[in-house]
């Protein structure tokens, strides 16, 4: 298996010698490594290969809108405005770098891209490709709204793309960020 499954496969060889004759662990995270920044090149991988629904441009703003808004919440007076726009339940979480880390790996919005299905057609952001047109969709309107400045307004993208992507949590009345009861939840062996 590969990921969480090869993982399994991997433990299981290992726990159950006498009844595990082979396995085959592809790219499994057997070692836990907690801020595991490596995950995001496979991730950038996906977002820029158009045979998986990516592309150049969709890498390109998802990087320019992560850094953007890692700069924008170093200031507390954007925590407000920001919170409102990404349905943050807490403004003040940004205070805490840790937070703003786990919002850019986790909670901006999901990409998708471990379980990524090109076929799908049962939802509007069902795959990869879906996701990275809404994102560029909202990014070039952006830019073609400003063709007299260069400049984006990444939060404004950001925050429609966000919106879209978001769509699919109906179920989620807002974000939480709590880097700690993160942690905590990983950690926790039950």
């Amino acid at each position: 298996g590969g990921s969480y499954p090869g993982m399994l496969a991997a433990f299981a060889r290992l726990k159950y010698p006498h009844s595990v004759t082979a396995a085959v662990s592809n790219s499994a995270p057997v070692q836990a490594v907690l801020d595991f920044g490596a995950y995001n090149n496979h991730v950038a991988s996906d977002l820029s290969n158009p045979t998986v629904g990516g592309s150049a441009l969709c890498l390109q703003v998802v990087k320019e809108g992560h850094a953007a808004l890692s700069e924008l919440a170093r200031d507390p007076a954007n925590h407000e405005p920001l919170a409102r726009q990404f349905n943050l339940c807490h403004a003040d979480s940004l205070r805490d770098s840790k937070n703003v880390q786990l919002w850019r790996g986790d909670g901006v919005f999901d990409l998708g891209t471990q379980g990524n299905d090109p076929a799908c057609d049962d939802a509007p952001m069902c795959n990869l490709e879906k996701k990275c047109n809404a994102i560029t969709l909202h990014y070039q309107q952006e830019v073609d709204g400003n063709a007299t400045s260069p400049e984006v307004n990444t939060l404004a993208w950001m925050a429609a793309a966000a919106e879209a992507l978001l769509t699919e949590d109906a179920d989620e009345s807002c974000v939480e960020l709590d880097w700690k009861a993160t942690v905590d939840y990983i950690a926790n062996p039950e």
